[in-house]
């Protein structure tokens, strides 16, 4: 984990690349992953920010806070 997480908003690009970097492990729970991020509203995404930031989830809490950005709710 990088401290870079905790601050960086990703783009686009980088949460696809994000995703497609995840297909290669494993394509179902990446296709999953990305369908759950999108389709969240902007106050659960604000939710999951808090509860990733509670949890110590550096992962979560970038991808959460990017989805937001991207959303219009940062």
């Amino acid at each position: 984990m990088s401290r870079e997480q905790w601050s960086k908003i990703l783009t686009a690009a980088e949460i696809a690349a994000y995703h497609a970097e995840t297909a290669k492990l494993d394509s179902a729970f990446a296709k999953r992953d990305c369908a759950f991020y999108q389709s969240r509203t902007i106050e659960q995404l604000r939710a999951f920010t808090a509860g990733a930031w509670e949890a110590n989830d550096a992962t979560g809490y970038q991808l959460a806070r990017s989805y937001l950005a991207l959303k219009g709710g940062a």
